[in-house]
């Protein structure tokens, strides 16, 4: 498998990290106030039950889960 260098973000023009896409893109920003979603990728992503359906959530209404 060949490595490939990760797409640009279309909205921010950052690159699409999960961390990006997850904590700081601004297209998805209000997703992430409705669902009190950290900017700290550590924390968001943390193993606790309420972080982790906040992330399931987020997956579902921003379509990334699609990426996976």
């Amino acid at each position: 498998m060949n490595r490939t260098e990760p797409d640009q973000c279309q909205t921010c023009g950052k690159t699409s990290t999960v961390e990006h896409l997850i904590c700081h893109c601004r297209k998805f920003a209000d997703i992430r106030t409705k669902l009190n979603i950290e900017d700290n990728l550590e924390h968001a992503l943390s193993p606790q039950p309420i972080n982790i359906q906040k992330i399931f959530n987020y997956l579902k209404l921003t379509k990334l889960y699609q990426l996976i």
